[in-house]
């Protein structure tokens, strides 16, 4: 299976956001230079960047209900945070099975990054609000501007919008209009993320 199509798999895709979720708590770590037969062993910021270079973060991809999970682990990972989602009956079944939780493994860690990591950030927003394409940017756009309510979209969204406070992507909202915000903050999903637009501004 390729990465492209692993977020996209019900149970793949929780393999690689346990491997987003936890990496965090290995990153500040002096890494040993491993080699083996075939070469020398991708380092973890070498690994987190293939892995997003693999990923190639779309609207389509945020929408997904296992990809926008997935996009929202990178995200936080790429400043160096923590992020994990647990439902409450898997929380249930893993006291209940005497699992050790992710969260309480991760919970509240926050770690300094290499600059790659925050320049891979800044150029996965361009890529998605700027494309070079004149029609690509403008359907693009209006894609993203859809995201704010769409139940599973809304989730990558939000952890793009506050893990980068990007101004074009602030504007690229706010410019849609008072017809658009008042719509959007009286909607049941899209009211959680006008909440997270405004601390942003």
């Amino acid at each position: 299976m390729a990465y492209t199509e692993t977020p996209l798999n019900r149970f793949a895709s929780h393999v690689l956001q346990t491997v987003l979720t936890l990496i965090p708590k290995f990153l500040e770590e002096p890494e040993p230079q491993i080699s083996n037969e075939d070469g020398v062993l991708h380092s973890i910021p070498e690994f987190v960047l293939m892995i997003a270079d693999k990923l190639s973060p779309s609207p389509n991809l945020m929408r997904d209900p296992y990809g926008s999970h997935i996009l929202a682990s990178l995200f936080h990972l790429l400043i160096g945070q923590t992020y994990e989602v647990r439902s409450s009956s898997s929380e249930k079944f893993g006291k209940e099975k005497n699992k050790v939780n992710i969260e309480e493994i991760t919970k509240g860690i926050s770690v300094q990054v290499p600059q790659s990591f925050s320049a891979l950030l800044s150029n996965i927003v361009v890529n998605l609000i700027s494309p070079d394409d004149a029609t690509a940017r403008r359907i693009q756009r209006e894609d993203i501007t859809k995201l704010p309510t769409h139940a599973t979209g809304v989730i990558s969204l939000t952890a793009l919008l506050e893990t980068t406070k990007n101004i074009d992507l602030i504007n690229l909202f706010l410019e849609k209009g008072e017809e658009w915000i008042l719509s959007c903050s009286e909607d049941k999903v899209g009211s959680h993320f006008m909440c997270s637009l405004i601390k942003v501004i």
